[in-house]
């Protein structure tokens, strides 16, 4: 990439911003209904599941899919090789410690937010859950639900494709490309903008402070940690195996 530039960073952040708090509810439900249509109508799986389980499966892929197609305009649009965020060569040994980095987020992460929960409930009682039970349906809700249905009823391929699918965008996106335009900053601000977008993302689509408190709290673990490894290796692909081993065992 040429010398970054801050209007390229802000046009960036922008860009994201309008992506998942605009395009995927303006666009995603009209393309949600169009799927749901074409399977009923062609496919023996829509009698097989129910369509609780049948919107899961679609919400996913599509999800998948979308951030691709968006990725793919952002690369586009923006004077950046993928040679930059997706090196040639690999460094086994970081390909070896992705998957043990993942579970440890899991585990800070689910630390992190039983620290959040308590925290909730003691700054606002009775507006919280009061068992470990009840918060963990809170966090079941949201986005999380479609993937769990999915989890549930999808062959275990299709689960596994389309989480890579997914966290790889958001590995691109976030790390990957912002983190490259965002070089015209200061390292802490770009990571910071890096970990607020982030963050960001992940509440457009949760029903209430609750439901999001665990995608946030998790993405901040996330967003500081790939954030700051990819600003030491540029390479998003440990950081895919990561994410994609922390979100498993999170939800699941």
């Amino acid at each position: 990439m040429t010398q970054p530039s801050p209007l390229y960073a802000l046009a960036t952040a922008a860009a994201v911003l309008f992506y998942y708090g605009v395009v995927v509810r303006t666009l995603g439900e009209p393309l949600m209904r169009h799927a749901h249509h074409i399977i009923d109508s062609r496919s023996t799986i829509a009698r097989s599941w129910s369509f609780a389980e049948l919107d899961g499966v679609i919400r996913l892929v599509l999800a998948g899919g979308m951030q691709a197609a968006f990725l793919a305009i952002l690369l586009l649009l923006i004077p950046m090789s993928l040679t930059e965020v997706l090196p040639p060569e690999h460094d086994v040994a970081l390909l070896l410690l992705a998957a043990p980095l993942g579970l440890a987020e899991a585990a800070l992460g689910t630390h992190v937010a039983y620290i959040g929960l308590r925290i909730a409930e003691h700054l606002l009682p009775g507006r919280t859950p009061t068992s470990i039970e009840g918060w963990t349906t809170v966090a079941r809700g949201g986005w999380v639900r479609y993937y769990i249905k999915t989890a549930t009823v999808a062959p275990k391929w299709l689960l596994l494709t389309a989480t890579v699918v997914y966290v790889a965008g958001e590995e691109f996106v976030f790390r990957g490309v912002l983190l490259t335009v965002n070089g015209a900053f200061p390292t802490a601000v770009a990571l910071g903008l890096s970990v607020v977008l982030f963050t960001v993302a992940q509440v457009f689509y949760t029903p209430g402070w609750r439901t999001a408190m665990f995608p946030v709290l998790g993405a901040i673990v996330v967003g500081l940690t790939h954030g700051t490894l990819f600003l030491a290796v540029p390479d998003v692909t440990p950081l895919i195996i990561a994410h994609a081993v922390m979100f498993l065992v999170t939800v699941m």
